[in-house]
């Protein structure tokens, strides 16, 4: 398999294992060259088909602050860390 990031098509940012005091969202990204990443995973452990990715950012990154008005982010279990959520239908899988 060829190597590949996944990219969320409305903001151009790739999809990255969270790391602590950081964010799902980067401008790099994760390379992948396996067929195990997030969009993959198109069930839930009860069956049901995902149709969104949820992205967790801490709200003091770059990331969040360029583009906290461009996606809807809502509180998390955590004060200092946003979410939100993005349909599967808006990411791809861009080959290197």
């Amino acid at each position: 398999m060829k190597p590949y990031k996944l990219k969320h098509i409305p903001t151009g940012l790739y999809f990255q294992p969270f790391k602590h005091k950081g964010s799902h969202f980067s401008k790099k990204g994760k390379i992948y060259q396996t067929k195990a990443n997030i969009l993959n995973l198109k069930y839930f452990s009860d069956g049901s088909t995902r149709s969104v990715i949820t992205i967790f950012v801490h709200e003091k990154t770059l990331i969040y602050k360029e583009f906290k008005n461009i996606l809807i982010w809502v509180s998390s279990h955590d004060e200092s860390l946003l979410k939100t959520e993005t349909l599967t239908s808006d990411w791809v899988i861009e080959e290197i």
